[in-house]
């Protein structure tokens, strides 16, 4: 029996393993799911865009990711400006995956000069769902997509003009997961949420994500003498963390951070608290603030002690050293007036 060739053994794991993960985006169609494996059935659309407001005194860049098929969108982002500095260096003719690193360039370099999105991301992304934009899309209607995606924009901002652009490129779900970005697909879960966590602590979980640009995942670096306890932990506090994400976006922090080796390996970096929830069932979630606008979201299941940023440790080794010298002279205190006490006695 002639032996089995290991590369090509590799090969079909790595094939089969690939339409294991397809089967989830194609309803569990397995002809569909080996189509999508070889690049030949797409179902996403990611629509690159910049517009100019001179009226509004804005201008924008944003990238949306959307479902063709299922016809929802599954990602967007926008980043705002009091000026076209930065929308006019955006080049949405690149390819997306030049462009979406390029945006997170933009997010870390030129976040301190722009402004609030979040009300605009939510109509844009309520307006998206409102506009029959994926008929547009499957016959290749750029010139109607843009007037749409332009309509939505002068009705936000309630001006007559806006200067649009926009340009898009088909791909699919597989290749979206592979590049690390994040999807929201009615029934699928986030692997890093966990699915018993409750409505109050979801809703209030995505109240404390909503205020931040992007968010990557992470964890907690255990230090089970020097630390403190994960209950212990407020907002305000640092603490040392591992970025976990392979994505581009994590990627990208970690080199800004300087947190990379020349090898590709993450180094630990100090993140300010944000946020600490304690579930009911058990477990925290841990926001931290990384730069501006980037919180780190972490899980943890039990109650750990955590390496602590430089100023927090000292802090907490002050206390301790003053906690014992108080009882050293608490000690000496006794002991002078045990002394006294038994000279007293002596006395009478």
């Amino acid at each position: 029996m002639p032996a089995i060739n290991p590369s090509l053994s590799e090969s079909f794991n790595e094939k089969s393993k690939q339409i294991d993960q397809a089967l989830k985006y194609t309803d569990g169609n397995l002809e569909k799911a080996r189509l999508m494996v070889a690049g030949q059935f797409n179902d996403v659309v990611v629509i690159k865009g910049k517009f100019y407001s001179d009226k509004a005194k804005t201008y924008g860049i944003f990238y949306i990711f959307a479902n063709k098929i299922k016809k929802i969108v599954l990602n967007l982002n926008v980043l705002l400006f009091p000026n076209n500095t930065v929308v006019a260096k955006a080049r949405i003719f690149n390819n997306w995956r030049t462009f979406y690193a390029e945006f997170g360039d933009y997010i870390l370099k030129e976040s301190n000069y722009a402004l609030p999105a979040f009300d605009f991301i939510k109509h844009l992304s309520d307006s998206l769902n409102n506009y029959d934009i994926y008929v547009d899309i499957e016959y290749n209607n750029l010139e109607i997509l843009t007037d749409k995606i332009t309509d939505i924009i002068k009705k936000y901002y309630t001006v007559p003009d806006v200067l649009c652009q926009i340009e898009f490129e088909i791909i699919n779900s597989l290749v979206l997961e592979s590049a690390g970005i994040p999807m929201e697909l009615p029934g699928m879960n986030d692997g890093d949420m966990q699915d018993d966590v409750d409505s109050a602590e979801a809703k209030r979980m995505s109240e404390i994500e909503a205020g931040a640009e992007y968010i990557v995942e992470g964890r907690v670096i255990i230090s089970p003498i020097r630390g403190i306890g994960i209950n212990e932990l407020k907002s305000g506090d640092k603490i040392k963390i591992l970025l976990t994400g392979s994505d581009e976006r994590t990627t990208l922090l970690a080199k800004k951070l300087g947190a990379v080796t020349e090898e590709g390996e993450k180094l630990p970096i100090t993140v300010r608290v944000k946020e600490k929830l304690t579930l009911e069932r058990g477990g925290f979630f841990i926001y931290g603030l990384a730069a501006k606008n980037v919180l780190v979201r972490i899980y943890e299941e039990e109650s750990v002690k955590i390496e602590v940023g430089s100023a927090l440790k000292a802090e907490k080794e002050e206390k301790r050293g003053s906690d014992s010298r108080i009882m050293i002279y608490l000690s000496l205190l006794i002991g002078i007036i045990f002394i006294l006490i038994i000279a007293l006695l002596a006395l009478l």
